[in-house]
């Protein structure tokens, strides 16, 4: 992949991401009274996923997510197709907002922040892999079938290594598979809040149900944590980190401590501790992933400062 089009994929997955963030509180009602010094840190839609009975689940949806269908204009969003005359047309709204645009932008960035530590270490295995390896033997005048196969396969199966079929691509694998299953997660996560809103507008709802969505919630949140430790361990610690310039080694080292306090904090909010936690866990995940994208981000404006200075120029020549 070229620096090119890696900066794109970049751009197009921090936008994605930056939307999602952006709509997603113009769909949510802030926090009220009591509400709002109980909660600190969180906000309704993640109160839905921790709550613990299906009675607390009621109450919330009825107090910041329900609305009477003679008060609303979601239409095709089960405003006027919920039974006892009931809307939740904006949970819907930002359901869809999560899985269309937060979801995809958080796991292409951690697919392109998983690819680039590995893939740098590609770089060095490649600049580092004798010349000597790719030549087949020479000192057999007469060879056999076996030392012809030999040099046949030599070469192959150095470029393999080389371009990271093994081991490099199991780590690349590992690094990937958190935050797919964290992704997924979400995605069931979201269809399951619909259901559960539906079974308590008709009164159908039970503790179980909850239950349910509480798993989901833990598993999204888990394999987002442990997505975040394990990337800036890899970091860290990676094989060809030695081979590395010193400003690309301090820019990692960065992003790794940034991730592993993500990690952390992400994984206190999960097991209890209070919600805010979570909210400085993700800044702390932002800020890692500026450091990720230093180098990116750097030749970007690079490139920007150059064409500029080179189209004034250009301009003063034209000019005279």
């Amino acid at each position: 992949m070229t620096r090119r089009r890696r900066v794109r994929l970049l751009l197009a997955a921090w936008i994605a991401l930056a939307l999602g963030i952006s709509i997603l509180p113009l769909l949510t009602p802030p926090l009220r009274g009591a509400d709002a010094a109980a909660s600190a840190g969180a906000d309704p839609l993640e109160v839905l996923h921790r709550a613990s009975s299906a009675e607390v689940f009621d109450s919330w949806l009825a107090a910041y997510w329900r609305k009477d269908a003679a008060t609303t204009n979601a239409v095709g969003l089960g405003g006027r197709r919920d039974p006892a005359g009931t809307s939740i047309g904006d949970l819907r709204w930002a359901m869809l907002v999560d899985c269309a645009l937060i979801v995809p932008g958080y796991l292409g960035l951690f697919i392109l922040f998983a690819r680039q530590v590995c893939k740098r270490g590609e770089d060095a295995d490649a600049d580092a892999q004798p010349m000597e390896d790719l030549e087949a033997p020479r000192d057999d005048p007469t060879p056999s079938v076996g030392s012809a196969m030999s040099r046949v396969e030599r070469p192959l199966e150095a470029r393999l290594d080389r371009r990271g079929t093994a081991p490099l691509n199991r780590r690349l694998h590992f690094l990937i598979a958190p935050p797919v299953f964290a992704a997924l997660a979400d995605l069931v996560e979201n269809g399951a809040t619909l259901r559960v809103a539906e079974d308590s507008i008709v009164g159908l709802l039970a503790n179980a149900t909850v239950g349910d969505l509480h798993i989901l919630t833990a598993l999204k949140w888990g394999g987002f944590a442990l997505a975040s430790m394990a990337l800036g361990l890899q970091a860290v610690f990676g094989e060809y980190r030695a081979a590395r310039p010193a400003a690309e080694r301090l820019s990692l080292d960065l992003a790794a401590a940034a991730c592993v306090v993500a990690g952390v904090l992400l994984a206190g909010s999960l097991i209890g501790y209070p919600m805010w936690w979570r909210t400085l866990g993700l800044v702390a995940w932002a800020v890692a992933g500026g450091f990720f994208c230093h180098g990116e981000l750097t030749a970007l404006f690079q490139r920007l400062f150059t064409s500029r200075v080179r189209t004034e120029a250009q301009h003063a020549a034209a000019d005279r």
